[in-house]
């Protein structure tokens, strides 16, 4: 341990008297805050870039990059953004022909989730339920889907109306 600090105490005397003169004036606060800059600058260049970044590339690239808009129109229907999510489900609608299966069943999730969420979507879902119960009117799931997309319309009479008929099919539904 003696060793050690003699080593250290020879160390510093190797050193001019006013070190500490020469440091501060070499690493002054406005050097450091620059180089803390340039070093923030150049990090932007090495980091990968963010989802949204690349789908976004891709769709400046080629305008049909079909993951870039199942990619663009989740997020907008995450961020309830309907309208936006609209034409992206309307533009890989029109282009289902150069869709695979799996962007196929991906495009249909999307578009259920759609009808989930905005009123359009719902008075869609409760005509096609509609029509479909005229056919099969004994269906006891369909009636319960019914009285739910009308209670999230808030179409509460038209709701009971359901309720009490698919009581009728299934009294202990």
């Amino acid at each position: 341990m003696v060793h050690k600090l003699t080593k250290a105490k020879k160390f510093l005397s190797f050193l001019p008297h006013n070190y500490r003169k020469i440091a501060a004036k070499a690493f002054n606060w406005p050097f450091l805050i620059s180089l803390v800059l340039v070093f923030l600058f150049l990090l932007n260049f090495i980091k990968p870039l963010p989802d949204w970044e690349k789908e976004r590339n891709c769709l400046l690239k080629n305008k049909h990059c079909f993951p870039a808009h199942f990619y663009l129109a989740q997020i907008l229907l995450s961020q309830n953004e309907y309208s936006k999510a609209k034409k992206e489900i309307n533009f890989l609608e029109e282009n289902i022909s150069l869709l695979n299966q799996e962007e196929k069943k991906e495009l249909e999730e999307i578009n259920h989730r759609y009808q989930h969420a905005t009123r359009e979507g719902l008075e869609t879902l409760i005509k096609k339920w509609q029509s479909f119960l005229k056919k099969y009117p004994h269906y006891k799931v369909g009636w319960f889907y019914l009285t739910t997309y009308q209670e999230k319309l808030g179409l509460y009479q038209e709701a009971q109306k359901s309720r009490k008929k698919l009581k009728e099919i299934d009294p202990g539904f």
